[in-house]
């Protein structure tokens, strides 16, 4: 079973408890100082069906904490039930604030993890790079069209479906929210838990996620795909503000295709200014590859 994050085992009082009066939970999959995720089961359906509980808690340190996020919360839920209808990413089933927080309650999707398939040393073909880039660039224009964005992509959050689709799960638009309210308050935390060194640029890195943020991510899953170099392995060119992945490729691969290079490359620019600032943007030059 292939789960939002690797499961850990963790012993929390939440296990076994039930939210909502409906969604027992069943097990921890990630923990942050001020969030959850779990695992569950909606005891209120026949079937009794599987979902993911996303748990943000209450802050205590800032003051008046619940009225300031509530209508944020409620706005993010808004865009996550939008985004929801678009097959490549889990529906939201429920919405709703208890007194340790706020829960979003998400479709569970059974699949496996893209990092299962990025395999360290083995590159992918031109032909795989560009079907995956396509693949992950549709749902999330139809996400960046909507004013929204995922916040969180790594190959961890894109599950492979059974029928071969790629998920986009696990979207880090209210642990931001988290971040920039504990920073305006000098508070210190756990507060880069569950991202992955190497997929974040420098504007994310200080808080100010975009779109174009999205799209970084994607480029250097696509780097790593096409080198099998872990995007830790690129250095950055200080003058130019370049990602160095190409040496990496031109290793692996000798054929260079100079149409998908250069996608890639505006991609992955550290400067933001350079990069595509969205994923339509992206998939436009992408269908000349």
């Amino acid at each position: 079973m292939s789960n939002v994050v690797s499961p850990a085992v963790i012993h929390y009082p939440e296990l076994n408890q039930t939210l909502n009066g409906r969604y027992q939970i069943n097990e921890i999959l990630a923990a942050r100082l001020w969030g959850r995720t779990y695992f569950a089961k909606d005891l209120r359906r026949p079937s009794q069906s599987e979902c993911i509980i996303h748990h943000f808690k209450q802050i205590p340190e800032i003051p008046n904490y619940a009225e300031w996020v509530r209508s944020l919360f409620a706005k993010e839920a808004a865009l996550l039930e939008e985004f929801g209808t678009h097959e490549q990413v889990p529906q939201l089933l429920a919405c709703f604030e208890e007194d340790q927080g706020f829960y979003v309650v998400q479709e569970f999707i059974e699949g496996r993890s893209l990092s299962q398939e990025l395999i360290p040393n083995q590159p992918w073909s031109d032909e795989q790079v560009v079907t995956l880039l396509r693949e992950v660039l549709e749902p999330l224009a139809f996400i960046h069209d909507r004013g929204g964005l995922h916040g969180n992509i790594k190959p961890d959050n894109l599950l492979r479906r059974q029928n071969g689709r790629l998920v986009l799960i696990d979207f880090g638009s209210m642990p931001q929210i988290q971040r920039e309210w504990m920073m305006a308050y000098g508070l210190k935390g756990d507060l880069m838990h569950g991202s992955e060194t190497g997929y974040q640029p420098l504007e994310q890195l200080q808080g100010l996620p975009g779109a174009a943020s999205d799209v970084y991510a994607i480029g250097m899953i696509a780097a790593q795909a096409l080198t099998g170099k872990h995007p830790t392995q690129f250095q950055i060119d200080p003058q130019s503000g370049k990602v160095l992945w190409l040496p990496h490729y031109e290793e692996a691969i000798a054929a260079l295709n100079r149409g998908l290079i250069g996608v890639v490359n505006r991609m992955v620019q550290w400067d933001r200014s350079q990069r595509f600032s969205s994923a339509g943007e992206a998939l436009e030059a992408l269908q000349a590859v």
